[in-house]
């Protein structure tokens, strides 16, 4: 198996910067640092809007919301309700900001 791939090369890998700060963010996260989870999260959503990615825009806001809803819930509701707006699959709160 390994002499299908001789003579095959590949060019070096690239990883954008919105993969890499929701990736930090995923990682904080996982081991409860959830303030630099927010912060990364939202480092992505900026990266997404600099490469003009609409689609990463839309699922980094939503997940920006998700971690800073462990630290500030009405920054995490109004940034929920702006990713709403860009993507009317994102689920909301049932009314209001608490």
């Amino acid at each position: 198996m390994a002499g299908a791939l001789l003579g095959i090369k590949y060019d070096p890998g690239t990883v954008s910067d919105v993969s890499r700060h929701q990736r930090a963010a995923y990682n904080s996260a996982r081991v409860g640092w959830y303030e630099e989870a927010a912060q990364h999260a939202g480092r992505a959503v900026e990266a997404a809007v600099a490469a003009g990615d609409t689609g990463f825009r839309r699922m980094a806001r939503r997940d920006h919301a998700a971690y800073l809803g462990q630290v500030n819930g009405v920054t995490a509701q109004l940034v929920l309700d702006q990713a709403s707006r860009n993507n009317p699959a994102v689920l909301t709160q049932l009314a209001g900001i608490v």
